[in-house]
């Protein structure tokens, strides 16, 4: 029985593990789309930068990297606390 509730343990901290790394990987893909595009349009005014936003594919991926980056961040915090707090 010691076995099974050290098996879950592990399991759970492995689904942490992996959806960490996944959304690191998402989140490094979009950092990358994004710092290529801003380097590639130049100084954009208050104007242009908001019609460049407005574009569907430039909107969704910019909502997705605000999004995944912000998960990606709870689960960091989440195992800081987990880790480096006692009785958390």
């Amino acid at each position: 029985m010691v076995n099974l509730s050290a098996r879950n343990a592990r399991e759970s901290g492995y689904g942490h593990w992996r959806w960490q790394r996944i959304s690191a990987v998402i989140t490094l893909a979009l950092m990358v789309y994004f710092t290529y595009l801003m380097a590639s349009l130049g100084p954009l005014n208050y104007v242009e930068a908001r019609s460049f936003v407005a574009t569907p594919h430039q909107g969704i991926a910019l909502g997705l990297l605000v999004v995944v980056g912000l998960f990606h961040a709870a689960l960091g915090v989440q195992m800081i606390i987990e880790d480096y707090i006692p009785l958390a």
